[in-house]
């Protein structure tokens, strides 16, 4: 008879004799979520505004740093070599008078096309549209940052005398 009950259990799906986790889904304590677990459970975006912001950082650094500066305002190592020098995304009266959609016409169609530089390639084809539109945003929050930099710099020189 006892034979009988674990043949029947065992053909009838039961757990006896299986350890606990098998043929059950795993509980939360038994690993970690998978990636695609995780952005399901999301709840609410994440900051957009942030995520562009890193973006185009990360393509200014490989792409127009080089140039116009690590923070924008065309130092880069190229700059000294450059006529005109390349464009200085901190200075904010530059920013009051350029939309978006002039930025994302240089930027893809190169500086000559618009009468700036002619040394400014055209990254059309090499940047995604997405891409540019980060570049963009990265670069609309420089003048912020170089504000921010240069009253560090002060509180730090005040502090030192």
């Amino acid at each position: 008879m006892t034979c009988f009950v674990a043949v029947f259990a065992l053909l009838s799906g039961c757990d006896v004799g299986r350890p606990p986790h098998v043929g059950r889904p795993p509980h939360t304590w038994d690993r970690y979520p998978s990636q695609i677990e995780t952005l399901a459970a999301r709840t609410s975006p994440r900051d957009p505004l942030a995520e562009s912001q890193y973006r185009g950082r990360a393509v200014y650094g490989q792409y127009c740093q080089i140039c116009h500066g690590q923070h924008g305002a065309g130092d880069g190592f190229n700059s000294a070599m450059l006529d005109p020098p390349p464009r200085n995304f901190a200075d904010e009266a530059f920013w009051k008078q350029t939309t978006d959609e002039q930025l994302v016409s240089v930027i893809k169609d190169g500086g000559a096309a618009h009468g700036k530089s002619k040394l400014m390639p055209a990254w059309g084809h090499t940047l995604s549209e997405q891409q540019v539109r980060d570049v963009i945003t990265y670069l609309r929050m420089l003048p912020a940052e170089a504000k921010q930099a240069a009253a560090a710099a002060e509180t730090t020189d005040s502090s030192q005398e």
